[in-house]
């Protein structure tokens, strides 16, 4: 078994609040699970309006697989 993880910070500035953040988050979210098939959480910087952190996370029985 395979697990790959990804830790990616953002920079958010055009959101003027907390509520905006997260729906933008929310939104890219949505997507890259979808599209990919992959766990996304936010890990940090979760009371900042101007930044974020997301993990993502993919398990696979390849290499081959979670480099895909």
């Amino acid at each position: 078994m395979v697990v790959g993880v990804l830790k990616l910070s953002l920079v958010l500035a055009e959101n003027h609040s907390l509520k905006e953040k997260r729906g933008v988050l929310r939104r890219i979210q949505a997507q890259v699970s979808h599209q990919f098939n992959i766990s996304v959480t936010e890990c940090g910087d979760q009371e900042l309006w101007q930044s974020a952190v997301l993990g993502f996370g993919v398990v696979g029985s390849s290499h081959q697989v979670v480099e895909a």
